[in-house]
């Protein structure tokens, strides 16, 4: 991978592999957060968020809109 760094004033990190020809764009965001920095306390709370968040609302599917 050829990809160039950026970080952006608001600390967001930017990662470009610009690909001669490609008439599509992939996207990925990705946060340094997780399980891993959760104190004792709060264990779980990622995985919830997790859920929450991929899983959608309750019986509602997400093709449906």
């Amino acid at each position: 991978m050829s990809a160039a760094m950026h970080r952006l004033a608001n600390g967001l990190t930017v990662a470009v592999d610009p690909i001669a020809g490609a008439e599509s764009v992939a996207l990925g965001v990705y946060a340094m957060v997780g399980s891993r920095s959760e104190p004792e306390n709060c264990s779980g709370l990622a995985h919830l968020v997790e859920h929450m968040v991929f899983k959608g609302r309750g019986q509602e599917h997400t093709r449906t809109r």
